[in-house]
């Protein structure tokens, strides 16, 4: 039985899926409203917030909107809605390949969650599921939405699979599913300024484009040909006119109700609900900084070279850095098979010398005198490499030690000059800081007392690859 399709879907007006970009483009209009300057970072940087308020919230001010926010449960036409267990790996519903039965529980709020989106962010690193799904509609949606320099200039062009049927052909989407996300980015939309008139025209075209079943294929994308993007497959969606329903290869065009996951393997409703709340009120929060490690393990497996990636976030101090090493396990898939290898990240800890005082800087005639504070490291890494081969795979071990950081030794100080060089290697790379000051009156230099000992870490199977890039994290 096939059930009308109410609400907000159907109210708006019918467009082409292009009718967005014919409108002398929405992304430019507001991308230069909200950020000043029409560049292709300033587009992207609109489209993040775009995404980001609708999945979460006003986490960028207060607003008189009110938005639930896609990853939590709500309501849509008068019926209770969630869409969590689509990203939080609640559900065997995602499609990693087009081979029809391949049901994937993938854990899409892995980097960083909530936190990481509250910030701007996709996620804190740049390899978990959380930064391809959310870089992917940041690149997808800039694409449909006419984005001038889409492609260019800070703005990539979409990376991922273009047909969203085969993207989404697990989940089998209805009205109330697809109705809540459109409702949720159109009130998005309109928490930041978007008219009336131009949120229809976008809530008009994710209808067009997604909303009916067995619809012919359509490009949606620059430089992209045609293909099915029909994301509403439940017998409860609108057919489409001239519907080719034999073309889409499931179920003859309509899906059947993805299996729960045996686990849940990211936040569910009672984790986010608390945060969410705060955003939804325009709390803030109190941060603090994350970084991201990422590691390679080079191994060989059946005789080929085979790097896994991963990477694992961790708390940065705020206070001046050491660092130690940490023991981590990384999970991975070998010939289809679940594996865990023991793995090792560098971890920021605590300690160093902070030093303070006034410094003089001479510049066209001006003297100018400001306060200052200087940090250097108590700790470094140090890194010894060595091949070892067991049965057919030979793998590449680094055994991390913790040093006392020798610039400290180095420290020169006078009533006003002081020097300090700091020399430490991480992952092949050779890293020299010098800091020079001239300065005036009385100074006070410190040694944290949460410095970290010397020490050797346990000899472990992996390459190291270092730190990656620091965000901010709301707790």
């Amino acid at each position: 039985m096939r059930y009308p399709h109410q609400g907000l879907l159907s109210t708006l007006v019918v467009l082409s899926p292009c009718a967005v970009l014919a409108q002398g483009s929405i992304c430019d209009k507001y991308a230069s409203i909200l950020f000043g300057v029409n560049t292709g970072s300033n587009q992207y940087s609109f489209m993040t917030r775009l995404i980001n308020t609708a999945f979460i919230g006003n986490y960028t001010g207060p607003s008189s909107v009110k938005i639930t926010g896609i990853l939590a449960p709500g309501t849509f036409n008068g019926e209770e809605v969630s869409l969590l267990p689509y990203f939080n790996g609640g559900l065997a519903s995602a499609n990693r390949g087009y081979r029809p039965g391949n049901r994937t529980v993938i854990n899409f709020i892995d980097d960083g969650g909530v936190f990481a989106l509250a910030q701007g962010k996709p996620s804190y690193g740049q390899r978990s599921n959380q930064y391809k799904l959310f870089s992917h509609m940041y690149q997808y949606f800039g694409g449909m939405l006419g984005c001038s320099l889409y492609g260019q200039d800070g703005f990539p062009a979409y990376q991922g699979n273009s047909r969203m049927y085969e993207l989404h052909k697990f989940m089998n989407i209805a009205p109330l599913q697809l109705g809540y996300f459109i409702q949720e980015l159109s009130l998005a939309a309109v928490s930041l300024g978007v008219t009336q008139e131009d949120v229809t025209a976008i809530a008009s075209t994710l209808n067009t484009t997604f909303g009916q079943a067995c619809a012919p294929a359509v490009a949606v994308l620059p430089n992209y040909p045609p293909d099915l993007q029909a994301l509403c497959i439940n017998t409860a969606c609108p057919l489409a006119n001239d519907p080719i329903c034999g073309t889409y290869n499931h179920q003859g065009g309509f899906g059947i109700d993805p299996k729960p996951a045996s686990t849940t393997a990211g936040p569910v409703d009672a984790d986010l609900a608390p945060v969410l709340f705060s955003i939804a009120n325009g709390g803030r929060g109190r941060y603090r900084t994350m970084t991201t490690s990422d590691i390679d393990i080079t191994t060989t497996i059946s005789g080929k070279k085979t790097i896994i990636t991963t990477y694992t976030v961790v708390e940065a101090p705020e206070a001046a850095i050491s660092f130690t090493a940490s023991d981590i396990l990384v999970t991975t898939i070998i010939d289809d098979e679940e594996t865990v290898i023991p793995s090792q990240t560098l971890v920021p800890v605590g300690g160093g010398l902070t030093r303070t005082g006034a410094e003089e800087v001479t510049t066209d005639g001006w003297v100018v005198t400001r306060d200052f504070t200087s940090i250097i490291p108590s700790s470094v890494i140090q890194e010894t490499t060595r091949v070892i081969t067991t049965g057919s795979s030979v793998i590449t071990s680094t055994y991390s030690v913790t040093l006392a950081n020798t610039a400290l030794n180095g420290l020169q100080s006078t009533d006003d000059l002081v020097t300090i060089t700091s020399v430490f290697t991480s992952a092949g790379g050779i890293f020299t800081t010098t800091i020079t000051r001239e300065m005036r009156g009385t100074s006070t230099s410190t040694q944290s007392p949460n410095a970290a000992p010397m020490r050797t870490a346990a000899p472990l199977l992996v390459a190291l690859a270092g730190a990656g890039f620091v965000g901010q994290m709301i707790y």
